[in-house]
C-alpha cells in the first residue's frame, strides 16, 4: 500500500482543520453573529468556493492550442482574536485545490497563510505588523513543460501617526524572499527590501493631499552572466478621497528611477491611480491606471531584468436587479522589457488586453453564484509570446 506524500497529508490536514474548527464554533449556542462566527473574543470567518473553469488555450500558446477544464476547490479561514475593539490579531488561510480533466502537469494545490497584529490608538494612530507564507507555482506553457513551484515569505510593518493638527506621517517596511523549489529556476530567486515614507495633508475639505517616496532594493540569485541586482526610487504626489464619498480612492503621479549593477538605468513618469465614482445609487465606475517598473520572472516567460509596465482599466458595476450584480471590466497594459546589459537589447514589447463580464447572484447572505467570461490576448514583438484565450468560470461561494 503506497504511503501518502507529506504534501498531500498536509493539504488534507488543512481542509480537515477548517471543517473541525467551523463545526466546533457552530455547535456553540452563542456562536452566531451578523458577520462570521463569534465565541468570546474570537471571531471566525470561514468560506468555501467551488469553481468550474474552462479555457480554450490552457497553456497560453500561440500555435498548439489545447482546451481544458478544471475544478477548483478553495477553502478560506480567517480567525480574529480581539484584545480590545481596535486592537486585534488576525490569522488567515487561503487554499486552492485544482483538478484538471486533461492536463497532468499543473500544480494541484496552492496555499497562502497570513498573520498580523493591528492596533489603532485612541488618537487615531495605526500600527500593523505581520508576515505571510505563499506556496504557489507558475503554470506550464506546453505539454512537455512542468509547473515551477516557489515559496514566498514576507515580513512587513506599517505605522501612521499624527505630526501636527493637519499632517499625518506614515512609514512602511516590507521584506520579501522568494525561492523556487528546483535549481533550474534559481535565477528567479531574490531577496527584496522595500520602504515607503508618506505624508498626508488633511486641511482641505473632503480631500487629502498625499506625498510618497518609496525605495526598493532587490538582490537576485544570479547563476551566471551580468548581475541583475537592482534598486528603484519612486516619488509620487497626489490626492485621495474618503471611501464613503461619491468620489473615492486616490490619484498619484510622479517620477521613477531604476539602477542596476549591470549599468542598466531607466527613469521617467510614474503613476498610481485607483478611483471609484458612484454615478448613481445602482451604477459604480472604477478606474485604475499605473506606470511602474516590475522585476521580470524568466520562469513566467518574462524577458530581461525588468520591464516598464503602463496600463489601465475601467470597471462598471450595475446593482439595480435585486440580488443580481452585473460587472463589465476592461484592462490594457503595455510592457517594455529591459535586458541585462545595454549590448543585448531585444526591444521586446507586449500589449496585453483583457475584457470580461461577471454576473453575481446572491441567493442568501451566505451563499452566492458567480459566472465569469474573459477574453485575453497578448500581442508581442516576440512571436512565441503571442496568445489569445477565452475563459469561462462558474462558481458557487459560501461565506459565513
Amino acid at each position: 500500500m503506497p504511503i501518502p506524500s507529506i504534501k498531500k497529508t498536509w493539504s488534507f490536514f488543512i481542509v480537515f482543520l477548517i471543517t473541525l474548527v467551523t463545526a466546533f464554533f457552530v455547535s456553540s449556542p452563542e456562536a452566531y453573529s451578523e458577520e462570521g462566527i463569534t465565541w468570546n473574543r474570537i471571531r471566525l470567518l470561514p468560506g468555501l468556493s467551488i469553481m468550474e473553469k474552462y479555457s480554450d488555450n490552457i497553456f497560453l500558446s500561440n500555435k498548439k492550442r489545447q482546451n481544458d477544464s478544471v475544478t477548483i476547490i478553495s477553502p478560506q479561514l480567517s480567525l480574529d482574536f480581539s484584545i480590545s475593539p481596535d486592537n486585534y490579531i488576525n490569522i488567515s488561510y487561503n487554499g486552492n485545490y485544482n483538478l484538471y480533466r486533461k492536463s497532468d502537469n499543473f500544480k494541484k494545490d496552492i496555499h497562502k497563510t497570513d498573520a498580523f497584529w493591528k492596533w489603532i490608538t485612541p488618537k487615531g494612530s495605526l500600527l500593523k505588523i505581520g508576515g505571510s507564507i505563499n506556496f504557489d507555482s507558475i503554470q506550464p506553457y506546453s505539454l512537455q513543460d512542468d509547473h515551477k513551484d516557489f515559496a514566498e515569505k514576507r515580513l512587513f510593518g506599517e505605522t501612521v501617526f499624527e505630526v501636527s493638527a493637519f499632517i499625518d506621517m506614515g512609514i512602511a517596511y516590507d521584506r520579501a524572499v522568494q525561492r523556487f523549489r528546483k535549481s533550474t529556476y534559481k535565477s528567479d530567486d531574490f531577496d527584496r527590501d522595500s520602504a515607503i515614507l508618506r505624508f498626508f495633508y488633511k486641511r482641505l475639505p473632503d480631500i487629502t493631499v498625499t506625498t510618497e517616496y518609496s525605495y526598493s532594493c532587490q538582490n537576485n540569485k544570479d547563476i551566471a552572466g551580468p548581475s541583475t541586482d537592482m534598486d528603484s526610487h519612486v516619488v509620487l504626489i497626489g490626492a485621495q478621497w474618503d471611501p464613503l464619498k461619491k468620489l473615492y480612492g486616490h490619484i498619484k503621479s510622479g517620477y521613477y528611477m531604476v539602477n542596476s549593477k549591470s549599468d542598466i538605468r531607466s527613469s521617467g513618469f510614474a503613476m498610481d491611480t485607483d478611483i471609484g465614482y458612484r454615478l448613481t445609487d445602482i451604477i459604480l465606475l472604477k478606474l485604475v491606471a499605473y506606470r511602474r517598473a516590475v522585476t521580470s520572472i524568466r520562469a513566467a516567460r518574462e524577458s530581461g531584468a525588468y520591464y516598464i509596465s503602463t496600463g489601465g482599466g475601467l470597471k462598471v458595476s450595475y446593482t439595480g436587479l435585486n440580488a443580481l450584480v452585473v460587472t463589465v471590466n476592461t484592462l490594457y497594459k503595455n510592457n517594455q522589457f529591459k535586458q541585462f546589459s545595454s549590448d543585448t537589447d531585444s526591444k521586446r514589447k507586449d500589449n496585453y488586453f483583457d475584457v470580461g463580464l461577471t454576473v453575481k447572484y446572491t441567493v442568501q447572505k451566505w451563499f452566492s453564484f458567480i459566472t465569469n467570461y474573459h477574453y485575453r490576448a497578448n500581442n508581442s514583438t516576440v512571436d512565441e509570446e503571442d496568445y489569445t484565450e477565452n475563459r469561462i468560470e462558474a462558481e458557487f461561494r459560501f461565506d459565513l
